[in-house]
Protein backbone atom coordinates (compact mmCIF):
# COMPACT_ATOMS: atom_id res chain seq x y z
CA UNK A 1 0.00 0.00 0.00
CA UNK A 2 0.86 3.47 -0.92
CA UNK A 3 2.31 5.66 1.73
CA UNK A 4 1.37 9.44 2.76
CA UNK A 5 5.32 10.48 0.98
CA UNK A 6 4.09 8.26 -2.31
CA UNK A 7 0.48 10.23 -3.03
CA UNK A 8 0.13 13.43 -4.32
CA UNK A 9 -0.65 16.05 -1.31
CA UNK A 10 -3.48 16.69 -3.58
CA UNK A 11 -5.41 13.37 -3.41
CA UNK A 12 -4.27 12.70 0.30
CA UNK A 13 -5.42 16.24 1.44
CA UNK A 14 -8.93 14.86 -0.33
CA UNK A 15 -9.04 11.63 1.09
CA UNK A 16 -9.01 13.33 4.34
CA UNK A 17 -11.85 15.73 3.36
CA UNK A 18 -14.01 12.93 2.35
CA UNK A 19 -13.60 11.04 5.53
CA UNK A 20 -14.56 13.64 7.80
CA UNK A 21 -17.64 14.52 5.87
CA UNK A 22 -18.39 11.13 6.00
CA UNK A 23 -17.74 10.52 9.64
CA UNK A 24 -19.38 14.60 10.83
CA UNK A 25 -17.56 14.20 14.00
CA UNK A 26 -14.46 14.66 15.73
CA UNK A 27 -11.27 12.66 14.63
CA UNK A 28 -8.02 12.61 16.08
CA UNK A 29 -4.44 12.06 14.19
CA UNK A 30 -4.01 8.38 15.05
CA UNK A 31 -7.72 7.43 13.51
CA UNK A 32 -6.66 9.23 9.99
CA UNK A 33 -3.50 7.06 10.31
CA UNK A 34 -4.84 4.12 11.54
CA UNK A 35 -8.04 4.05 8.62
CA UNK A 36 -6.22 6.30 6.08
CA UNK A 37 -2.59 5.06 6.49
CA UNK A 38 -1.55 8.67 6.32
CA UNK A 39 0.53 10.18 9.31
CA UNK A 40 -0.02 13.79 9.65
CA UNK A 41 3.00 14.36 11.94
CA UNK A 42 5.15 13.24 9.74
CA UNK A 43 4.43 15.69 6.94
CA UNK A 44 4.80 19.42 7.84
CA UNK A 45 3.33 20.99 4.23
CA UNK A 46 0.25 18.53 4.96
CA UNK A 47 -0.16 19.70 8.67
CA UNK A 48 0.02 23.11 7.14
CA UNK A 49 -2.49 22.71 4.42
CA UNK A 50 -5.32 21.00 7.23
CA UNK A 51 -4.66 24.00 9.26
CA UNK A 52 -5.43 26.03 6.31
CA UNK A 53 -8.19 24.62 5.20
CA UNK A 54 -11.47 26.31 4.90
CA UNK A 55 -13.35 23.11 4.97
CA UNK A 56 -11.69 21.64 8.30
CA UNK A 57 -12.00 22.66 11.98
CA UNK A 58 -9.55 22.12 14.95
CA UNK A 59 -11.13 21.05 17.97
CA UNK A 60 -8.62 22.49 20.91
CA UNK A 61 -8.03 19.19 21.78
CA UNK A 62 -6.34 18.66 18.61
CA UNK A 63 -8.97 16.54 16.66
CA UNK A 64 -10.49 17.55 13.03
CA UNK A 65 -13.92 17.87 11.64
CA UNK A 66 -16.12 18.79 8.88
CA UNK A 67 -16.86 22.05 8.74
CA UNK A 68 -20.45 22.82 8.05
CA UNK A 69 -22.12 26.10 7.08
CA UNK A 70 -23.96 25.84 11.00
CA UNK A 71 -21.43 24.70 13.90
CA UNK A 72 -23.76 22.53 15.59
CA UNK A 73 -23.31 19.37 17.70
CA UNK A 74 -26.48 18.14 18.66
CA UNK A 75 -30.59 18.53 18.29
CA UNK A 76 -30.86 22.06 20.73
CA UNK A 77 -28.27 23.50 18.52
CA UNK A 78 -30.57 22.47 15.39
CA UNK A 79 -33.89 24.02 16.79
CA UNK A 80 -31.88 27.03 17.96
CA UNK A 81 -30.39 28.10 14.65
CA UNK A 82 -34.49 27.49 13.18
CA UNK A 83 -35.10 29.57 15.82
CA UNK A 84 -32.87 32.16 14.52
CA UNK A 85 -34.19 32.51 10.96
CA UNK A 86 -37.78 33.08 10.89
CA UNK A 87 -37.15 34.06 7.57
CA UNK A 88 -36.27 29.98 6.22
CA UNK A 89 -33.32 28.54 6.53
CA UNK A 90 -32.33 25.60 3.09
CA UNK A 91 -32.39 22.06 4.44
CA UNK A 92 -29.24 21.02 2.26
CA UNK A 93 -27.11 23.72 4.78
CA UNK A 94 -27.65 21.35 7.57
CA UNK A 95 -27.54 18.06 6.81
CA UNK A 96 -23.33 18.29 7.17
CA UNK A 97 -23.73 19.82 10.49
CA UNK A 98 -23.06 16.38 12.76
CA UNK A 99 -23.97 12.85 12.62
CA UNK A 100 -27.56 11.74 13.07
CA UNK A 101 -29.16 15.62 12.06
CA UNK A 102 -31.48 14.26 9.43
CA UNK A 103 -32.48 11.87 12.04
CA UNK A 104 -33.13 15.18 14.52
CA UNK A 105 -34.94 17.36 11.60
CA UNK A 106 -37.41 14.59 10.99
CA UNK A 107 -38.09 14.10 15.04
CA UNK A 108 -38.63 17.71 14.91
CA UNK A 109 -40.80 17.76 11.75
CA UNK A 110 -43.38 15.01 12.81
CA UNK A 111 -43.37 15.76 16.39
CA UNK A 112 -47.08 17.11 17.87
CA UNK A 113 -47.03 19.96 18.00
CA UNK A 114 -44.78 20.16 14.81
CA UNK A 115 -41.51 22.31 16.09
CA UNK A 116 -40.52 23.11 12.63
CA UNK A 117 -42.42 23.28 9.48
CA UNK A 118 -41.38 22.49 5.46
CA UNK A 119 -41.97 23.83 2.59
CA UNK A 120 -40.50 22.53 -0.51
CA UNK A 121 -39.52 24.30 -4.15
CA UNK A 122 -39.90 21.56 -7.35
CA UNK A 123 -38.73 24.60 -9.12
CA UNK A 124 -35.52 24.62 -7.92
CA UNK A 125 -35.44 21.49 -6.04
CA UNK A 126 -34.89 23.22 -2.82
CA UNK A 127 -36.78 22.32 0.86
CA UNK A 128 -36.65 25.09 2.99
CA UNK A 129 -37.33 24.90 7.24
CA UNK A 130 -39.11 27.42 8.93
CA UNK A 131 -39.63 27.43 13.20
CA UNK A 132 -43.11 26.54 13.98
CA UNK A 133 -44.93 28.52 16.65
CA UNK A 134 -46.66 26.78 19.32
CA UNK A 135 -49.71 28.95 19.21
CA UNK A 136 -50.27 28.03 15.29
CA UNK A 137 -51.83 24.74 16.67
CA UNK A 138 -54.92 24.54 18.55
CA UNK A 139 -56.75 21.31 19.87
CA UNK A 140 -59.54 20.58 17.61
CA UNK A 141 -62.44 17.72 19.10
CA UNK A 142 -63.80 14.85 17.13
CA UNK A 143 -66.61 16.46 15.78
CA UNK A 144 -65.40 19.30 14.42
CA UNK A 145 -63.02 16.99 12.27
CA UNK A 146 -66.15 14.93 11.11
CA UNK A 147 -67.86 17.96 9.82
CA UNK A 148 -64.80 19.21 8.51
CA UNK A 149 -64.21 16.26 6.41
CA UNK A 150 -67.77 15.79 5.51
CA UNK A 151 -67.81 19.28 3.38
CA UNK A 152 -68.77 18.51 0.05
CA UNK A 153 -66.59 19.75 -2.69
CA UNK A 154 -68.58 21.57 -5.27
CA UNK A 155 -68.05 19.29 -9.18
CA UNK A 156 -66.41 21.67 -11.54
CA UNK A 157 -69.33 20.62 -13.63
CA UNK A 158 -71.99 21.89 -11.29
CA UNK A 159 -69.63 25.12 -10.65
CA UNK A 160 -69.95 26.17 -14.36
CA UNK A 161 -73.86 25.32 -14.51
CA UNK A 162 -74.11 27.75 -11.76
CA UNK A 163 -72.00 30.37 -12.77
CA UNK A 164 -74.34 30.12 -16.54
CA UNK A 165 -77.11 30.41 -14.92
CA UNK A 166 -76.47 33.73 -12.92
CA UNK A 167 -75.17 35.16 -16.25
CA UNK A 168 -71.32 34.70 -16.05
CA UNK A 169 -69.71 33.90 -19.48
CA UNK A 170 -66.64 32.76 -20.12
CA UNK A 171 -63.87 34.76 -21.68
CA UNK A 172 -63.20 33.04 -24.94
CA UNK A 173 -59.65 33.56 -27.17
CA UNK A 174 -61.43 34.85 -29.51
CA UNK A 175 -62.93 37.73 -27.71
CA UNK A 176 -59.67 38.96 -26.52
CA UNK A 177 -57.95 42.05 -28.25
CA UNK A 178 -55.21 40.96 -30.79
CA UNK A 179 -51.38 41.91 -29.19
CA UNK A 180 -50.19 44.49 -31.17
CA UNK A 181 -47.42 43.65 -33.61
CA UNK A 182 -44.45 46.39 -33.49
CA UNK A 183 -42.17 46.08 -36.55
CA UNK A 184 -38.84 47.94 -36.66
CA UNK A 185 -37.22 48.67 -39.89
CA UNK A 186 -33.34 47.61 -39.87
CA UNK A 187 -31.27 50.93 -40.58
CA UNK A 188 -29.20 50.78 -43.70
CA UNK A 189 -25.79 49.58 -44.10
CA UNK A 190 -23.32 51.45 -46.37
CA UNK A 191 -20.44 49.83 -48.08
CA UNK A 192 -16.97 51.00 -49.41
CA UNK A 193 -18.60 51.39 -53.01
CA UNK A 194 -21.65 53.49 -51.94
CA UNK A 195 -19.92 55.28 -49.05
CA UNK A 196 -19.49 59.18 -49.82
CA UNK A 197 -16.71 60.74 -49.45
CA UNK A 198 -16.82 63.77 -47.25
CA UNK A 199 -13.54 65.28 -48.29
CA UNK A 200 -11.01 64.74 -50.38
CA UNK A 201 -7.39 65.77 -50.24
CA UNK A 202 -5.36 67.99 -52.80
CA UNK A 203 -1.99 65.92 -53.86
CA UNK A 204 0.71 68.42 -54.48
CA UNK A 205 4.10 67.95 -54.36
CA UNK A 206 5.31 70.56 -52.25
CA UNK A 207 6.87 68.27 -49.60
CA UNK A 208 9.70 68.15 -52.05
CA UNK A 209 10.23 72.25 -52.33
CA UNK A 210 13.65 73.41 -51.40
CA UNK A 211 15.05 69.74 -51.58
CA UNK A 212 17.33 68.97 -54.98
CA UNK A 213 14.95 66.53 -55.68
CA UNK A 214 13.30 66.74 -59.52
CA UNK A 215 9.85 65.31 -59.60
CA UNK A 216 9.78 65.08 -63.12
CA UNK A 217 13.00 62.72 -63.18
CA UNK A 218 12.18 60.96 -60.09
CA UNK A 219 8.50 59.85 -62.16
CA UNK A 220 10.73 59.15 -65.45
CA UNK A 221 13.21 57.03 -63.13
CA UNK A 222 10.35 55.55 -61.92
CA UNK A 223 8.84 54.23 -65.26
CA UNK A 224 12.32 52.95 -66.47
CA UNK A 225 12.87 50.50 -63.57
CA UNK A 226 12.70 46.79 -63.11
CA UNK A 227 9.93 47.05 -61.13
CA UNK A 228 7.61 49.08 -63.69
CA UNK A 229 5.06 47.42 -65.73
Amino acid sequence: MATCAEKPLGLVLLSILQYLQSELRPISLQELKDKLHVDVEADPELKENLKTNPRILIEPDGRLRWKSKYFLRNKEDLVAVIQRNPVGIDKKDLLDAYKGVEEDLESLLHSQPPQVLSIRNNFYKQEFLFPAEPKWFYPVSEDVRQLWYEIRVPDPVDVHRHLTSRGLKQVSRDNRQPERVVIRKRPKSYDNKTRKVGRRARLTNEHLEGTALDPNQIIENHQNSAFSM
